[in-house]
């Protein structure tokens, strides 16, 4: 069989699969199971899950389970409400999508564009978030805390994973109340974010620049800040008591004077001024 006719019949597959299964209630019984899901079908399964949610008649409640979605365009669909439990996105196009109160359950987002993209709400326990470009996405709400996946034909589960943010580029992005408890930010770049009120023990921040972050009101404590760079305004916005301190990136003013005695120090010889280090 060709790839043009693999495709195609994954294709029919999958559009039968959410036919069959208009108007049923969310359970396995109606649920995609581990296949591998075309652009055209899941422009078809939007389709239905659209009429779903504005409660036309025909209308499906998508649920996936271990699909593979990578590479996909998502761009201003809406799957709120939605089930895609431990199905890999990686490398999809999520812009502006809709995703609001969904299940992703152990979903992969690995290197997606998920630019205003809307997990309001949404159930992201144990989902992989890293090298993401999230720039304003919504995830205010969200439930990010570690999760259990269990596989098809596994009696228990095969792994605990946290929510991981590693390298993700997270400009504007609103995790406010959000559950994040052990939560990996490793290396990511945040800046203009607010974390406000989010539960964040455990989470962390090794390697990550924090900038203008909201953290009124946030759980630190036990949070990792070790080797994260942060700039002061952040740090004041937070309760670090409980947490593992960051390295502090000097303000503007407090840099001009670091380097103004550090030129002193150099001009008198080290007799004067302080050496910056």
């Amino acid at each position: 069989m060709s790839s043009s006719e693999a495709a195609a019949k994954s294709r029919e597959q999958a559009e039968s699969a959410a036919k069959g299964k208009a108007g049923k209630t969310v359970s396995d019984d109606n649920a995609i199971i581990g296949r591998r899901i075309g652009q055209e079908a899941l422009n078809r399964i939007a389709e239905l899950h659209l009429r779903y949610l504005k409660g036309i008649p025909g209308g499906w409640c998508v649920v996936m389970k271990e699909c593979d979605l990578s590479g996909l365009d998502f761009r201003n669909l809406n799957f709120s409400q939605g089930h895609f439990i431990g199905c890999d996105f990686s490398g999809a196009n999520l812009e502006d999508a809709r995703l609001a109160g969904t299940n992703l359950f152990s979903a992969n987002f690995d290197r997606c564009n998920m630019t205003r993209t809307n997990f309001s709400r949404a159930d992201l326990r144990g989902a992989n978030f890293s090298d993401a470009e999230m720039t304003e996405a919504q995830l205010d709400g969200a439930d990010l805390r570690r999760g259990a996946v269990i596989r098809r034909g596994a009696s228990a589960p095969v792994g605990r994973e946290n929510s991981s943010f590693r390298g993700a580029r997270m400009h504007g992005t609103n995790m406010a109340e959000c559950k994040l408890l052990d939560a990996d930010f490793n290396g990511a770049s945040i800046s203009g974010a607010s974390l406000q009120g989010a539960d964040l023990r455990g989470a962390s921040f090794a390697g990550a620049e924090l900038k203008g972050v909201e953290l009124a009101g946030a759980n630190l404590a036990d949070a990792d800040f070790r080797r994260a760079i942060m700039d002061e305004d952040t740090v004041s916005r937070g309760d670090m008591m409980r947490a593992t301190r960051p390295r502090t990136a000097p303000g503007p003013e407090r840099m001009a004077k670091i380097l103004e005695a550090h030129l002193e120090w150099i001009q008198t010889g080290q007799r004067g001024g302080m050496r910056a280090d």
